[in-house]
């Protein structure tokens, strides 16, 4: 048998998924419209609310979750780095974000116009640690391998934080981009404004994923060359226990 080295695989997903391993889920929004209805006898022409709408960014990060539920050969299953790799850990999580919406509301004789008023985006990371179960918790491999996804979890929180920042600078531009929706029919409020919060939450989800490529060159240099060798010097036994711990 080869040595074995910790590998760790990253991807871009579209959809919200928890999934061990460095694979990045921007995901798709959940919206929550809460609108603020108001009559007006004033004419059709004056009902918009041109007022750019406010917005906030919500940052939040779980505590690092850790599972030893599966072996090194499992996990190369699932997440195989090529033919003659095993894999022995796993780092990353998910990160994803919810978009939510308050809108302004006027009527008049069943016709309304919708302006945005707010947008909160919550943008939130849950890292995870898969640990092949071959090892026990406390030996000298489990520790290695342990330190090794640490470093990217690491880095999962440091661009999390990063670009939670750039997050709350970019999305003023976002949601100025929803114009009010002019004089429709009453009927069509509700509509309207899911229609505005998909507009926004696919100008964050266009941004976040431009963002993709960025951790995914982070995580890259995590993985190299010479960390694997540091690693693998660390132990002695990293053959024996994949063998026997499968």
């Amino acid at each position: 048998m080869k040595k074995a080295v910790p590998k760790s695989k990253y991807a871009f997903l579209p959809v919200i998924m928890l999934f061990a391993g460095l694979f990045l889920a921007v995901t798709a929004f959940s919206v929550s419209a809460e609108a603020g209805r108001e009559r007006v006898t004033s004419g059709a022409s004056r009902m918009c609310d041109n007022t750019r709408p406010r917005t906030d960014v919500s940052a939040l990060t779980t505590k690092t979750r850790y599972i030893r539920t599966k072996s090194a050969f499992k996990l190369t299953a699932m997440h195989s780095a090529g033919e003659r790799s095993i894999t022995l850990g796993l780092g990353g999580g998910e990160i994803g974000y919810e978009t939510h919406g308050k809108f302004k509301v006027m009527e008049q004789d069943g016709k309304a116009c919708v302006s945005l008023d707010q947008v909160l985006v919550k943008f939130y990371a849950k890292p995870q640690i898969h640990i092949a179960s071959n090892f026990k918790r406390g030996s000298c491999e489990y520790n290695a391998v342990l330190g090794h996804e640490q470093k990217h979890i690491r880095t999962l929180r440091r661009f999390h934080k990063e670009y939670a920042r750039a997050l709350k600078k970019k999305l003023p531009e976002i949601a100025g981009k929803v114009k009010p929706s002019g004089v429709i029919p009453a009927s069509q409020v509700e509509y309207t404004q899911n229609r505005m919060l998909e507009q926004v939450a696919a100008g964050v989800e266009a941004y976040l994923s431009k963002a993709v490529g960025v951790l995914d060159k982070r995580q890259s240099h995590v993985d190299s060359p010479s960390e694997y060798r540091r690693v693998f010097a660390l132990c002695d036994n990293w053959n024996e226990q994949i063998v026997n711990g499968n």
